[in-house]
């Protein structure tokens, strides 16, 4: 007879019962140590707890990430805006009067978070310092 470990959670639950109602059944003839019947239920009932959280913790992230892109999109629409806005003050190409805004050696908006978070830093300090330049209208604001 083969032993074999299931790894799919519903199988792996499935076969805890079944490891459990074999040691029920066999506990008393054969001394099988800390492996009792209830300590095999419990641990079956922590896996089931686990995998619950489990998924959970995935919709959550899911949940998240779409969030997150949704913010992302405001954030490039907003920066965009802005940038658009100072073309006629700072260029219509990328000189170094774009430095102090963030945008650096290109007037491109990245699209992922971990490089337009800091640009809308910077973005911000730049408005901060000239608030003339916000256009409230539009909703172009350091806040």
């Amino acid at each position: 007879m083969r032993n074999s470990v299931e790894t799919s959670p519903t199988k792996v639950l499935a076969q805890g019962s079944e490891i459990a109602q074999g040691a029920a059944k066999h506990g008393g003839t054969i001394d099988l140590g800390p492996n009792t019947a209830v300590n095999i239920r419990l641990d079956v009932a922590a896996v089931r707890a686990a995998i619950a959280a489990y998924g959970n913790g995935k919709d959550e992230l899911d949940k998240r990430r779409r969030e997150l892109e949704k913010l992302v999109v405001e954030g490039r629409q907003f920066f965009m805006a802005g940038r658009d806005s100072l073309k006629p003050l700072l260029g219509y190409t990328y000189n170094m009067n774009w430095d102090s805004t963030g945008l650096v050696r290109s007037l491109k908006i990245p699209d992922y978070y971990s490089a337009l978070l800091p640009l809308l830093g910077f973005f911000a300090r730049y408005l901060e310092d000239r608030p003339t330049l916000e256009l409230a209208s539009r909703g172009i604001t350091a806040l």
